[in-house]
């Protein structure tokens, strides 16, 4: 019993020190963490409110932006995943349900979610460091870099650009470079084979066949 409580204790004080590393993160393309704690011992963040759609969502019903759009977006992603690499900070989990295309009133504005919970996700769990769920893996696994399934403790910041590098791909084409229902197959695809052009990914949401509408 008093191991347990010993642990529980070492999990609140490392998820408060990361949940402080993160919400020392600047930027304007990222989320606010406006404070933490725990509930029946179980952590939680408290972030600001935002409103609008993920761009996973927007993607699913509107398919792939004009060119000018997603460089738009893609560019406010990049500053925000570079203010969070300038504050130390690795995002783990960088997808399109994790970037929210947030609007003001007057503006449409990318923010970054969830930045770090993966990071969380493991703290919570039991510290071993081992990839958190088997849904989050099902659900994140086409935006990661092959090192994140071998070492997930050893992930680095060039793991967060290898998931814009996706996010770019799924944004232009519809699609994702490697889809596969095996986990295994996945990685062997990530891991051996070229990533395939996206001229190459021409369809009916192809945009650059698209002329950019005026204004």
């Amino acid at each position: 019993m008093m191991e347990d409580s010993g642990s529980t204790a070492e999990m609140r004080e490392r998820f408060a020190r990361e949940a402080i590393l993160l919400s020392g993160v600047q930027s304007r393309h990222v989320s606010k963490i406006l404070g933490f704690g725990f509930e029946k011992g179980q952590p939680f963040l408290v972030l600001e409110k935002l409103a609008g759609e993920t761009l996973d969502a927007k993607l699913r019903r509107d398919g792939p932006p004009t060119p000018p759009v997603a460089v738009k977006w893609i560019e406010q992603l990049i500053i925000g995943i570079r203010d969070c690499h300038d504050a130390k900070v690795i995002h783990r989990d960088i997808k399109p349900s994790n970037i929210f295309l947030h609007h003001d009133g007057q503006s449409e504005m990318v923010k970054v979610i969830d930045f770090g919970v993966a990071r969380l996700r493991e703290i919570a769990d039991d510290g071993s460091g081992a990839l958190t769920s088997a849904n989050h893996l099902i659900g994140s696994m086409g935006y990661m870099a092959p090192e994140q399934f071998t070492n997930a403790k050893g992930v680095h910041f060039t793991a967060d650009l290898y998931a814009i590098g996706v996010v770019v791909f799924r944004t232009l084409t519809g699609r994702l470079p490697f889809v596969s229902r095996s986990l295994h197959a996945v990685i062997k695809m990530k891991s051996e084979q070229p990533v395939p052009t996206i001229s190459t990914m021409r369809g009916r949401s192809w945009p650059m066949s698209r002329k950019p509408r005026p204004g």
